[in-house]
């Protein structure tokens, strides 16, 4: 796992996968989105660290998420 894998701010994860920071929000706290594996914070000891995320690993667990809403509907 390099630095470089974590490249993204949120706002530009946003728009690279055309969902809302809400939704995003929501699916960390959710716990769909782990620290380590999407994300991972910059500015450790700050009262509000900075996130960096991994587009490749969210887009996965966006599309595996969705995968099994489909599935439990069907």
């Amino acid at each position: 796992m390099t630095a470089t894998k974590f490249s993204l701010t949120t706002r530009e994860l946003c728009q690279a996968l055309d969902i809302g920071e809400t939704t995003l929000r929501r699916l960390r706290e959710q716990g769909y989105l782990t620290a380590g594996k999407h994300y991972r914070h910059v500015g450790v000891g700050s009262v509000r660290p900075r996130l960096r995320w991994c587009l490749e690993e969210v887009e996965a667990a966006i599309t595996n998420r969705s995968r099994r809403l489909k599935v439990g509907a069907a």
